[in-house]
């Protein structure tokens, strides 16, 4: 317990005031540490109180803030070795504690007179004298009598309660100061709450900026942090909760990179005098701020402002489906190159496009989005935040932009750059989907109903063109009511160059035996054609298309009519008209030639232009025709066939040569060529085919007839190539 041991060369006569001693030590180091606690809480507290109000109205900065923690704990060690060390650590001897009791003890009670202080001397002259001499002769003479005067004292002391001399009050008075601070403490806390916590947080919090909140309440600040590009304006806006919804001074306080600062009124708007803004003009630097709305103040946010951004490259892919046996082809736009118009582009329905862009610098945090006209926007996928790409398929005509946003989601820009003009498709490139409509069918032979007499014959032929390739031609007949069966299917092989044929001119010769028709009777004929595509779209697998023609009645009657001769010059003027559509369409074809190969987009788009204004010419010239030539009941054949064209082939040609005029890559011009030559050479077919109309006014024209020979099977029976229904 002490630092003195009764034990070490102590007389005996000794060992009952040690013990009194020690124990009267360890309750004065109780009391001591008791003081000690209480004096450094009495420091402390209030010192801690005036750094944490002095953080709260300062805001110092992050050194000053650990100046002033460093402080505060080296007060804390200070009083540690001031207050408690000795305490905690060093044993109290006998000289000091029967120092301490003769100081502090009662003053009631029998005097000690220093008993204690002489017994504790006396016996550590024993102890010494022992220590250096061992015989007991060696030491002085008055030492024999130290044993009887130690028995005395103790006598004599016998009757003092030494523990009651701890001054247990004296080392209450620091809890006495520690009270008082904690009150002080407390009325702070009542009085300037919002400054005291926000002064621990200034202490203790990592951020360079901590808020004031006061009555006033902050609820929202915008734009927060954000990014935006050079030039562009910033509309700061605060939403507060005041006092009774009163108007309350509100003030933008920003600090730009360049060292220089500025502080702006913000203007309410709106209901319930709840919302604040301010606008600034121009954004030319990165800057922070925050905003005081009354006696509250909100976090401080940062701005980054970027350097304007532009596409450096753009590139996309085009792979047609598989079963058109398109190549893929690519279009490169350098930064120079860049527009909307330059990027719009066409491609077949169904097609896989990938978009790929460069942007002009890499972006920390930036993500880019493919926003699609009237679809699901795509995130596009980057490594670098530089280039950025993504794919989808074309699933009709469209327009897209690159968007590209922040960390938070805000839109940074749109890209390519939207130009002069206004609206929501403005700066948008456009994708045009080339449809593959179904197969064009056009029947040559017979072109309308007619009367035939039993044991008749006749040919059924027909043209059939698709965009991208036929599979079979089909031709039906039904008689009277009955259901259609088919008694010829053709097979379309593909064509020399081993591609799928897009085209084919099919006919068979009809035999109408006057055993098994009789006049009364009557024969429906139809053609079907059937293209090629297979592609799934939306989920969906879409098949083949199937085209049928009209439906052509053959009637059975005992006797035809005859033409009458008046009738023959009228006939001649109108074969002079379809001569002269015929060479008309047949130049337009070999000055369209060129489009099968990949050109210069300049002159691709020329060449169309005059094509397109050939065929739209051509087309007028056939309406003039159909509404002004005074056709006669016989002619409606060649009337009829000039509407189907004018509706059909010869609109579509004009089409596709205008599709081309839109392109912006010459290498997407010849698949719309090639659909344009097939349109061109159905219009000829038709052309050819009711051009030599005969003359004779005994038997009347009945149709346009192909000017190929039929091409038919040996029928069964031997006599002759012939075809017929079963």
């Amino acid at each position: 317990m002490t630092t003195l041991r009764t034990s070490d060369h102590y007389p005996q006569e000794f060992h009952s005031l040690a013990e009194r001693l020690d124990r009267a030590a360890g309750w004065f180091r109780a009391a001591d540490i008791l003081g000690g606690v209480g004096k450094t809480i009495a420091v402390l507290l209030p010192l801690a109180v005036a750094i944490l109000i002095l953080a709260g109205f300062v805001s110092p900065g992050p050194a000053i803030r650990l100046l002033l923690i460093a402080f505060w704990l080296s007060s804390g060690v200070g009083c540690y070795f001031a207050f408690l060390h000795r305490a905690l650590w060093q044993q109290p001897s006998f000289a000091r504690i029967a120092r301490a009791v003769e100081q502090h003890a009662p003053a009631d009670g029998a005097p000690l007179h220093n008993q204690l202080i002489n017994a504790v001397q006396l016996a550590e002259e024993y102890r010494g004298a022992a220590a250096k001499s061992r015989p007991n002769k060696d030491a002085p003479a008055h030492h024999a009598w130290i044993p009887k005067l130690l028995k005395e004292i103790d006598a004599r002391t016998a009757g003092h309660n030494l523990e009651q001399a701890v001054p247990w009050r004296k080392e209450l008075t620091g809890w006495y100061f520690a009270a008082a601070g904690l009150a002080l403490l407390l009325l702070i806390s009542a009085v300037f709450p919002a400054t005291l916590s926000r002064g621990m947080q200034v202490l203790f919090s990592s951020a360079a900026f901590v808020p004031r909140q006061g009555k006033t309440k902050i609820v929202r600040v915008l734009p927060g942090n954000a990014s935006l590009l050079a030039g562009q304006s910033v509309v700061f806006s605060v939403r507060v909760k005041a006092v009774n919804d009163q108007i309350v001074p509100v003030r933008l306080h920003i600090a730009y990179a360049g060292g220089k600062s500025g502080v702006y009124s913000m203007a309410p708007f709106g209901q319930h005098n709840a919302r604040y803004r301010y606008t600034l003009a121009t954004a030319a630097e990165n800057m922070r701020y925050f905003i005081n709305a009354g006696d509250s103040q909100s976090n401080q946010y940062a701005i980054r402002v970027l350097p304007h951004i532009t596409l450096n490259n753009l590139d996309t892919r085009v792979t047609p489906p598989a079963y058109t046996h398109e190549k893929p082809t690519t279009m490169a736009l350098a930064k120079t190159q860049i527009s909307p118009l330059a990027a719009s582009f066409a491609a077949p329905l169904g097609s896989s496009i990938r978009i790929a862009a460069a942007l002009n610098y890499s972006i920390p945090n930036i993500t880019a989005t493919l926003r699609i006209l009237n679809s699901k926007p795509l995130p596009m996928t980057t490594t670098d935040n530089q280039h950025f790409h993504c794919s989808f398929t074309l699933a009709a005509t469209t327009r897209y932009r690159i968007e590209l946003q922040d960390a938070a989601g805000r839109v940074l820009t749109r890209l390519p750059a939207i130009g002069a003009a206004t609206g929501s498709e403005s700066g948008s490139v456009k994708i045009t989907a080339v449809k593959d409509p179904p197969p064009a069918l056009h029947i040559v032979q017979p072109r309308h109903s007619l009367q035939v007499q039993p044991g008749s014959a006749l040919v059924a032929a027909a043209s059939a063109g698709s965009m991208y390739g036929l599979t079979n031609v089909r031709l039906s007949v039904a008689n009277g009511s009955k259901a259609f069966h088919t008694v010829r299917n053709w097979a379309i092989a593909n064509a020399e160059n081993g591609q799928p044929a897009r085209n084919a001119f099919e006919h068979a010769h009809l035999v109408f035996p006057a055993k098994k028709y009789h006049a009364g009777q009557s024969v429906r004929l139809r053609f079907s054609a059937t293209d090629n595509r297979t592609m799934r779209l939306g989920g969906v697998q879409l098949g083949p298309q199937t085209a049928r023609s009209r439906i052509i009645k053959v009637t059975f009657v005992a006797k035809v009519a005859v033409v009458h001769k008046h009738g023959i010059n009228r006939w001649q003027k109108l074969q002079a008209a379809l001569m002269a559509f015929l060479k008309t369409q047949r130049a337009l074809r070999h000055q369209a030639a060129p489009l099968l190969k990949a050109l210069a987009l300049p002159q691709t788009r020329q060449l169309a232009a005059a094509v397109l204004t050939g065929q739209d010419g051509l087309k007028t010239s056939m309406g003039a025709t159909i509404t002004h030539f005074p056709f006669t009941h016989r002619m409606m054949v060649v009337r009829q066939a000039l509407v189907e064209l004018v509706a059909g082939n010869a609109a579509n040609a004009a089409d596709r040569a205008r599709d081309i005029t839109l392109l912006s890559a010459a290498g997407q011009a010849p698949p719309i060529g090639q659909a344009l030559r097939t349109q061109q050479n159905r219009v000829i077919d038709v052309l050819e085919s009711c051009w030599p109309l005969p003359m004779s006014t005994r038997t009347p024209p009945t149709s346009c007839f192909p000017t190929r020979a039929p091409k038919c099977q040996t029928a069964a029976t031997g006599h002759g190539k012939r075809c017929w229904p079963p």
